[in-house]
């Protein structure tokens, strides 16, 4: 377990969810700076709901389930940590995951220290370190 709360991962899938509805009110406008920004967001936090759910095996937000980019990005996501949990847990049964599971369980204090989003001087959201590598 790495600390974030079923109720952070909801907040960060109904951020996502926002970023959505914005990159679609930017499309419909016509600014396509707006919408690849806001796309990209949406995105992002998607990836972050799989990954906060594969570590704590949580279920998934259904926030992100209708809209197939989001719904992707999640599964791939949650799929891929999963997977990657899955082969540390076998290499520690094979004696030689000491070093694995340091580095999984610094990003999980960095994750519990920092939150899923960290708040930037400048005042700005942005995803912690541990987001902005896995993508």
């Amino acid at each position: 377990m790495n600390g974030v709360s079923n109720n952070d991962m909801y907040a960060i899938a109904l951020d996502a969810r926002v970023h959505w509805a914005h990159h679609k009110v930017c499309s419909v406008a016509q600014d396509a700076a707006g919408a690849e920004w806001h796309l990209g967001w949406s995105l992002k936090l998607a990836k972050r709901c799989g990954e906060i759910a594969a570590l704590d095996e949580l279920e998934l937000p259904q926030l992100l389930s209708d809209e197939p980019l989001l719904a992707n990005a999640r599964r791939s996501t949650f799929s891929a940590r999963r997977l990657e949990i899955l082969k540390l847990r076998s290499n520690a049964a094979a004696g030689g995951a000491d070093v694995a599971w340091a580095r999984l369980g610094a990003n999980n204090r960095r994750l519990r220290e920092n939150g899923p989003i960290a708040v930037a001087r400048d005042g700005r959201r942005r995803l912690c370190a541990s987001q902005t590598a896995m993508i």
